[in-house]
């Protein structure tokens, strides 16, 4: 069964409940002081019977027939009979309304009552003068008064509780309507959720009522997470392309070299594209970080090893591309550059930036790579994480600075703090393919 018409049957099982039980509660107060009250005034009306026939019988010359007429003024629900005995027994006075075998018809709905009879002593004085004898309604309870008070207050009762009951239903209707409606939407988009396998839909809604929208802010927040991973892990598939394409487009140069006679593959020529396997395999070896997106940063493990022989692998393994364009390229740097990092990652860097220039240098332009010492105070790189510990400035650290420029347009100065993004590409050099990830990695 659906939400709504749970709710639906919910509040109506309610809306009887709470009717019929303030309908049972009331009617008992009402009835119980209604009777009470009922009872006051016969009383009340007996008195008055009884001082009427007191004067009748201090009064023998009264008009019989016209004190019959004034007996009969006093025939009212619940008394039906009256009779005014004198001493001896015989019966003055009569006023009754019609009977018929000791029941009496109702005046106003035709209705059957039982009737009892009630004798009281008339005394003056001490002294017993006659007789009063009432006949009434069994009960006062079922007198037609009371009686008709009941139904009217029945009828009251089913009135009110059938406008209650109309009124529940149209606000349980537009309470369904509205929770329904936003457990819906929220459920349309937990499964477009789920079975999204491009791109994470948008909410563009948002409950009032707290426990949806609490659901619905998770649901957000997973949305946003998700964007989030998918985002990192495309990032991540490109950064392996991206490194990949490097060594092969190498390797793919050396090959074609040799297949076309303009390079002989000598030992350095094998150790070259050794170096290029190598550095495949390590490319390789990440593809497991693509399904993970826990961490963003690669991890640096840093070993001592001698920088400069990594670059003579690097630029011997660029040089068929280099000479494709008749690129002169140049280095300036000391015979060693000892230094402890990860070389993996300083050769990817180095890697990219070369291919960088590479890209953006015209035919016949110049990429110049340069290698210095320098002492400073170490100061850590902002976004960068390492092992390394960060000496003092008091150990006055030894630094190397690698420097790679090309004869290529450049890049202003206005992108500077842009060119670090991932697939952030200059206007100026979107004619040229590229996907804007070599300086971003």
């Amino acid at each position: 069964m659906s939400l709504r018409k749970q709710l639906i049957l919910i509040m109506l099982l309610l809306v009887a409940l709470t009717t019929s039980l303030h309908s049972l509660i009331s009617g008992n107060y009402i009835d119980k002081y209604f009777t009470g009250f009922v009872q006051r005034q016969y009383d009340q009306q007996v008195k008055k019977i009884s001082a009427y026939a007191l004067s009748v019988l201090d009064n023998p010359n009264i008009n019989l027939e016209s004190a019959a007429v004034d007996l009969s003024r006093y025939i009212e629900d619940p008394v039906t009979h009256i009779a005014i005995i004198s001493p001896s027994g015989e019966t003055l006075l009569r006023a009754e309304i019609q009977t018929n075998n000791g029941m009496m018809h109702g005046k106003m709905m035709g209705r059957r009552f039982q009737v009892q009879q009630d004798e009281y002593l008339l005394k003056e004085n001490e002294q017993v003068v006659g007789t009063l004898v009432v006949q009434r309604n069994a009960t006062i309870q079922n007198s037609e008064s009371v009686f008709l008070f009941k139904e009217a207050l029945m009828l009251g009762s089913v009135i009110s509780g059938g406008i209650i009951l109309v009124f529940a239903i149209g606000m349980v209707l537009w309470l369904s309507r509205k929770m329904t409606k936003d457990l819906n939407q929220t459920a349309a988009f937990a499964s477009a959720l789920q079975s999204s396998d491009k791109e994470v839909p948008d909410m563009g809604f948002t409950s009032k009522i707290s426990e949806i929208n609490a659901i619905q802010m998770s649901l957000k927040d997973l949305a946003v997470k998700l964007k989030l991973q998918q985002q990192i892990q495309k990032e991540k598939a490109d950064q392996l392309t991206h490194e990949a394409r490097t060594p092969l487009t190498l390797l793919k140069t050396h090959v074609e070299g040799v297949m076309d006679g303009v390079i002989d593959m000598d030992q350095s020529r094998l150790e070259s594209c050794l170096h290029q396997i190598d550095a495949l395999t390590q490319v390789l070896g990440n593809i497991s970080n693509v399904v993970s997106v826990e961490d963003e940063t690669a991890q640096a493990h840093p070993v001592p090893f001698d920088l400069s022989q990594d670059l003579k692998k690097i630029v011997k393994g660029m040089r068929m591309i280099l000479h494709q364009k008749s690129i002169d390229l140049q280095m300036d740097f000391p015979g060693e550059l000892n230094l402890t990092s990860d070389p993996v990652l300083v050769s990817q860097i180095l890697y990219n930036l070369l291919t960088n220039a590479s890209k953006f240098t015209p035919q016949g332009g110049k990429i110049m790579i340069s290698a210095s010492k320098m002492v400073s105070p170490l100061r850590p790189l902002t976004g960068v994480q390492s092992s390394v510990t960060p000496l003092t400035s008091a150990q006055s650290p030894e630094i190397l600075r690698i420097s790679v420029c090309d004869s290529g347009p450049g890049i202003p100065p206005e992108q500077f703090e842009l060119i670090f993004n991932a697939y952030y590409r200059s206007p100026e050099v979107r004619q040229i393919p590229g996907e804007g990830l070599g300086l971003y990695i």
